[in-house]
């Protein structure tokens, strides 16, 4: 009796843990849709060699990922296992891509930063946590969007008078060959944008304002 409790309380485990290809699917799906709109892209602003780091969190903890577009597809590198991942048909809750050369389904629901993914046999909830803001960011975001670093800007994802949400990418830097995703403090409406594509901007230079919903508000 005692073996088979310990069987279970394994299986149980493994499946508790989300795989590492599992996980590298919802990286993809958080980069190609960085917006979290539904559109989708096959592929990004610049060189196959920049990388993009992506934190995600699951019920079992945090495992970090290096993003990178390989052509035809992503490459997404967790612990030193790199897998290759292509999506070929993307609808509002299932996707068909191939990973490794095998072609395969999964279902998905994405709301925000936080991804529902059924595939591989398990159910999994990821959340995409790289720039998750602390609390005090969250209570004090004024909508002054600054440079985290010094580089190039390769993608201004808004345009004034769009409406924007708390994380949402509005715009990507390339440094030391990494994409820096650059996200909203606050909701509110692009009022300015001082960042153009293929501008060099340097750390803390404003970006974009945009004018900040009242937490008063209804």
């Amino acid at each position: 009796t005692s073996f088979i409790a310990d069987e279970t309380l394994k299986k149980a485990t493994q499946i508790a843990i989300p795989s590492g290809q599992n996980l590298a699917l919802a990286a993809v799906l958080f980069v190609a849709d960085s917006a979290g709109t539904g559109q989708f892209k096959t592929c990004w602003s610049n060189a196959d060699s920049m990388k993009m780091p992506i934190k995600l969190s699951t019920a079992s903890g945090e495992t970090m990922a290096l993003v990178s577009y390989s052509g035809d597809g992503y490459n997404v590198e967790i612990k030193e296992e790199i897998n290759n991942i292509i999506l070929h048909d993307v609808d509002e809750h299932r996707l068909s891509f191939s990973i490794e050369g095998i072609r395969k389904k999964a279902f998905y629901v994405r709301q925000h930063n936080t991804v529902h993914l059924e595939a591989g046999g398990q159910t999994i909830i990821v959340t995409n946590s790289t720039y998750h803001p602390s609390v005090a960011d969250q209570a004090d975001g004024n909508g002054k969007i600054i440079a985290s670093t010094d580089g190039a800007i390769v993608l201004v994802a808004v345009h004034k008078g769009d409406r924007v949400i708390q994380g949402q990418t509005l715009v990507t830097i390339e440094a030391m060959k990494m994409e820096h995703r650059i996200v909203a403090d606050s909701d509110g409406i692009v009022a300015l944008i001082h960042a153009h594509e293929g501008n060099q901007v340097k750390k803390s230079q404003l970006l974009i304002e945009v004018d900040v919903d009242s937490r008063n508000g209804e």
